[in-house]
């Protein structure tokens, strides 16, 4: 019961903006074998190009047979692993919540977005989140959000972004170190 939570009556919101090119999901053994087994992923990921391998993937994904499982994927330059962490029903609940009301089926990335803003980052903390669906995938991508947002124009969808991180650390932890 721990590691699969039979989901109740959850709604797929449609993806809007999706990424044109799923390549990176065709190309990932783990990522198709979880396309193909399950109804939605959800993916985040915190990291910085100064990242050494291996990079770390935190996942819920809600299966064919309606059951939620958590995972956390590593991934190295040569090798793929897989682990199911058993996370709590109300911290996958939490994570779901988070992607759907935060708006991350809708929104757009930040390479989509005129953002005018004169600040410049060399080597900051990066967010990704994946959205997988049997048929469409999407990839967001922000790069100091919070940084950006207090040091530039306002922007709905970094807001957004900024809203989910603050919910999602605390069920994946604080991967960037930051207080």
């Amino acid at each position: 019961m721990l590691n699969q939570i039979k989901a109740q009556q959850i709604n797929i919101p449609k993806i809007e903006n999706p990424t044109n090119n799923d390549d990176d999901i065709q190309k990932d053994s783990i990522l198709s074998v979880l396309r193909k087994q399950n109804k939605v992923v959800l993916i985040y990921n915190v990291g910085s190009a100064w990242d050494t391998q291996p990079i770390e993937y935190s996942i819920i994904a809600l299966s064919n047979e309606n059951k939620w499982n958590s995972y956390l994927y590593k991934k190295w330059v040569k090798k793929h692993e897989l682990f199911n962490t058993g996370m709590a029903e109300d911290s996958i609940m939490k994570t779901w919540d988070a992607f759907v009301d935060n708006g991350l089926f809708e929104i757009k990335d930040e390479k989509d977005i005129v953002l005018n803003c004169p600040a410049t980052i060399q080597d900051g903390v990066e967010y990704n989140f994946m959205i997988i669906t049997k048929n469409m995938y999407k990839r967001l991508h922000y790069e100091e959000p919070e940084y950006c947002e207090k040091n530039c124009s306002s922007v709905y969808e970094r807001r957004q972004i900024i809203k989910c991180i603050k919910i999602l650390w605390p069920n994946f932890g604080n991967l960037t170190g930051q207080e």
